[in-house]
């Protein structure tokens, strides 16, 4: 029983020299369809956590919690 655990785990886990190619998709599991793809008019929970991952902001928070620009180009004075 041992060898064969031993041998299911050899070949588990062992490399393939396959490398990556065609066409890759990204599989993001949702609760439902977003209403709006327009991020002005999102209207729930589920929207904006979509959102969020679908769209730059203009502005973020940088590691010492300072508002850096995002997608604009700098933050206003």
């Amino acid at each position: 029983m041992v060898l064969g655990l031993t041998a299911l785990l050899v070949v588990a886990c062992g490399s393939t020299s396959s490398s990556l190619t065609g066409k890759q998709v990204l599989h993001f599991p949702i609760e439902q369809e977003p209403i709006t793809w327009d991020p002005g008019e999102i209207g729930d929970f589920t929207d904006a956590n979509l959102m969020e991952n679908v769209f730059d902001n203009l502005w973020r928070f940088d590691d010492n919690l300072n508002i850096v620009p995002d997608a604009a180009t700098q933050v206003p004075t």
